[in-house]
């Protein structure tokens, strides 16, 4: 008896030209976004991948497809629900949707998350100005300016800093070490927050002999960026030099700490330890320092 074979159809052309034949026990075809396919994929393997709903939900968003997108924003907003991103893209696809009061309490949960966002300001007030609500569309408006502003005030503040360094540092190259310090002061005044600024007064204020005011500039550093290890190392110098020799070698073993090939460390802790009569281990971080930079020379004696 001859077997009947029902003839199949052919397959549409797919405008993506991907197509999914892979079911158990059945053939099937799906003409699928190529962009989409691997967030698809990840979603069905893990229906709780935050990240791969999250880039779906912009595929959607970028196809126009927002009921789409806000379906996978939701789920990711579910699934971790205080990030503020997330909540800014479903108040996003939920305005395109024509839920102007559903967008606007997500942007409204997305700042109480990130108070600092001047993108969620400025289209929380796009849609309350589209509502009517001219008076608190104002406040954001007004809220994003501050915000664009103080970034702009920031980043003309790290230009000065950055030039005030420079020139601090050519005057200390031809041994101005009043110019250079003067510099550096108005490097810490451009951005207080420097630890660099910070550190280059120390050392400035240090060849000038003002110790007090030295010890000052690098605990400054230090505090503002506890891994800055020139801080520590330039800390311990001046504390050696007054006597403080167990603060001193403290702060050049965190300085080695945080960076294991200062060769300058190295030898200054050698030195120390050499004076307090540790010569094993002070000759081995003399060693250690002239492995580094061989014009680091071990004492004869």
């Amino acid at each position: 008896m001859q077997s009947h074979v029902v003839p199949r159809k052919p397959i549409a052309a797919c405008p993506y030209a991907v197509v999914l034949r892979e079911i158990p026990g059945d053939y099937f075809h799906q003409c699928t976004d190529p962009v989409a396919l691997p967030f698809e994929t990840a979603i069905r393997l893990n229906p709780a991948y935050v990240d791969a709903r999250y880039n779906l939900g912009l595929v959607h968003m970028m196809k126009s497809e927002f009921e789409a997108a806000a379906r996978e924003f939701h789920a990711a907003v579910q699934l971790n629900p205080r990030n503020a991103k997330l909540h800014y893209r479903l108040g996003s696809a939920l305005a395109e949707t024509g839920d102007r009061d559903g967008g606007i309490a997500e942007m409204l949960t997305a700042l109480d998350l990130a108070p600092g966002s001047s993108e969620t300001h400025y289209s929380l007030a796009r849609l309350l100005l589209q509502k009517g609500d001219r008076a608190a569309a104002a406040e954001h408006f007004e809220a994003q300016a501050r915000l664009e502003e103080t970034r702009r005030s920031a980043k003309i503040g790290r230009a000065q800093t950055v030039f005030h360094i420079g020139e601090g540092l050519k005057a200390m190259a031809a041994d101005d070490q009043k110019q250079a310090a003067h510099e550096f002061r108005l490097a810490v005044r451009s951005d207080p927050t420097s630890p660099e600024a910070h550190n280059h007064l120390g050392v400035a204020l240090a060849k000038m002999g003002d110790t007090d005011g030295a010890i000052a500039e690098f605990r400054k550093a230090a505090q503002l960026e506890p891994q800055n290890a020139a801080a520590h190392n330039n800390l311990g110098g001046i504390l050696a030099g007054r006597g403080s020799l167990e603060s001193a070698i403290e702060q050049f073993e965190e300085a080695i700490r945080l960076r294991a090939n200062f060769a300058e460390a190295h030898y200054n802790l050698g030195l120390l330890l050499l004076g307090k009569g540790d010569r094993a281990r002070g000759i081995a971080e003399l060693k250690r320092a002239h492995e580094l930079d061989p014009l680091l020379k071990t004492p004869e004696k």
